[in-house]
């Protein structure tokens, strides 16, 4: 498997939303199951906030970030970020918002995973660790 820099249209299918219930708005430690995924080569594994357009940038200059994939820790600044517009978005109260999140996909990925993330707001931190299996093609 490798780990390459992307964004969510340049992958076969998301991992947040598609297979994992993405949103965390509470700071706290916290492990979810997601299940099995099919056999898929690019699997977008990019994490992130939602925030109004003129909010996002003044609410990700606040965070700090960590990403464990499988128990290795990966360099998230040589992935980059990348934003899209979600509109309606239930979470945010079905207002209209930004999604910032890390240019990061899974390549040739098959077995079982995890990928942490750990996010250091002025609120506190939020640790979450997903834990997936992809299908054997």
């Amino acid at each position: 498997m490798l780990v390459v820099q992307g964004i969510a249209r340049e992958a076969d299918a998301s991992l947040f939303g598609t297979f994992c219930d993405p949103v965390v708005v509470r700071a706290g430690r916290r492990t979810r199951s997601c299940g099995q995924l099919p056999p898929l080569k690019r699997i977008f594994v990019g994490y992130g906030i939602f925030a109004p357009e003129e909010q996002i940038d003044s609410a990700w200059n606040k965070l700090s970030w960590r990403l464990w994939i499988d128990g290795q820790s990966v360099s998230l600044s040589r992935f980059g970020n990348s934003d899209r517009r979600l509109l309606g978005f239930a979470p945010a109260g079905y207002r209209d918002v930004v999604l910032r999140e890390w240019a990061v996909i899974l390549a040739g990925a098959q077995g079982r995973h995890s990928i942490r993330y750990r996010t250091r707001l002025p609120q506190g931190v939020i640790d979450t660790t997903w834990r997936f299996t992809v299908a054997r093609a």
